[in-house]
């Protein structure tokens, strides 16, 4: 009987150290998840920024016409373990006084200071972000670039009307231009272009693509990130666009976020944004928008609890990607996408004995965290189930979706991964 006991003392003592490491983390230890096109400052309360915690996200923008509104919204989220992405005119017009106001509240995060900006505004917003610095260097401010590196059509390329040629120059010169401690970058890369008959947004299943640039993108941010020791943030689409005929972007399924944020924390993000968490009223000639988490009237659609099962599957494995660096990542596959390296078997890791995709293609990630090494493995498609063989030295590790921690050897070496899942296994 004593032995009994003492076992199960061992296991109980064994289940809270799991759960002590894999726990949901809280706002002030995980990586900003952020929703952009918050609440609207008239609607927003505690209750609505509670919302958008439950929907898995830590930060918001939020835009404020004054101090005032600044100082009552930033209430409102600190109360509901909220950082806010303050965005308002007063920045450039009021500036040092605006940041006095705000800059010492609990519920501040980041001064927004633009979004896809021109060259020809770099040293305006070099001065601007220099003067919030001068006045708040606790908060950074947040600048978001436009882009992708590779076009298959140079004519196609909108960069050419912000000034440069290629996106490698409107970054680098951005980083000399404007002082940021990190990089964010959009870019939307799962595609569509059939639709229901007489549906605008809604698409059927079975013929989605991803644009030939996207993973050639986040090659060089991540590049940038480490090149110039600042961490990445990037996004994952969450709302139905229609810029053209042809160029259409799917209302969000749950294989389609996760690719893009398990994609993102792949090449090492520190940060992941979703755009938008609400949707703006559609315009009739351009840009039309459907399916947001929170329609334009404040109601939740399903893309919100979408978003909300994917955030929280990655908040509990947060203990692998905060902090996480990116030592290498490579491809599978028949083809794998442009500006990407090919696995090879010298590539993996010493606890890898080999690693096959034979039916599609994966991201191949290996993470460096807190002196512990990970392998990441992500499904490729935002459609498709992959089959994923892989064989172990002992006492290799499996990190589940919900971040408990098993044995990888209780599992035959084969894995079937969701459209755009991830599977985490670690050395130790």
């Amino acid at each position: 009987m004593k032995t009994k006991v003492i076992c199960a003392a061992a296991v109980c003592a064994t289940a809270l150290c799991v759960q002590a490491e894999n726990r949901i983390p809280s706002a002030s230890d995980e990586m900003p998840i952020l929703g952009w096109c918050g609440i609207p400052s008239g609607e927003a309360s505690v209750e609505r920024y509670r919302e958008a915690r439950d929907a898995g996200l830590n930060s918001l923008m939020q835009w404020v016409p004054d101090v005032k509104e600044a100082k009552r919204v930033l209430d409102c989220a600190a109360a509901a373990g909220i950082k806010l992405l303050l965005c308002s005119g007063k920045l450039d017009t009021d500036t040092e006084a605006f940041v006095a106001a705000v800059k010492d509240h609990p519920g501040l995060g980041y001064y927004h200071l633009r979004d896809e900006p021109n060259v020809k505004d770099f040293a305006a917003l070099g001065k601007l972000a220099s003067r919030i610095a001068s006045a708040d260097p606790k908060h950074p401010v947040y600048l978001n670039w436009f882009g992708r590196v590779h076009w298959v059509n140079k004519n196609d390329c909108p960069l050419h009307w912000y000034g440069v040629d290629t996106f490698e120059e409107y970054t680098e010169r951005s980083l000399r231009e404007i002082p940021v401690k990190f990089l964010s970058f959009d870019q939307y890369p799962v595609l569509n272009p059939g639709l229901f008959p007489g549906d605008s947004f809604r698409h059927p299943t079975g013929a989605l693509h991803l644009q030939t640039n996207w993973y050639h993108s986040l090659e060089w941010v991540s590049s940038l990130s480490r090149k110039h020791e600042k961490p990445f943030w990037a996004f994952a689409l969450s709302e139905a666009l229609r810029h053209q005929p042809g160029n259409d972007y799917p209302i969000a399924q749950v294989g389609h976020i996760r690719l893009q944020q398990y994609s993102n924390l792949a090449y090492g993000a520190q940060g992941l944004q979703y755009y938008t968490y609400r949707s703006s009223p559609a315009k009739k000639d351009r840009n039309l928008t459907q399916g947001s988490p929170l329609t334009s009237s404040g109601r939740r659609s399903p893309v919100f609890d979408r978003m909300r099962f994917v955030n929280n599957e990655i908040r509990a494995r947060m203990f692998v990607f905060n902090g996480a660096k990116a030592t290498d990542v490579w491809h599978t596959g028949e083809t794998i996408p442009i500006g990407t390296k090919r696995l090879a078997p010298k590539n993996l890791p010493p606890f890898v004995k080999s690693l096959d995709t034979p039916d599609g293609g994966a991201i191949v990630s290996r993470l460096v965290n807190g002196g512990k090494e990970y392998l990441m493995v992500v499904n490729r498609s935002p459609d498709k189930e992959l089959t994923l063989k892989i064989t172990f030295a002992p006492g290799v590790k499996r990190v589940r979706t919900d971040g408990t921690i098993v044995d990888a050897d209780l599992y035959g070496g084969e894995y079937w991964l969701d459209p755009g899942a991830a599977e985490i296994f670690s050395a130790r």
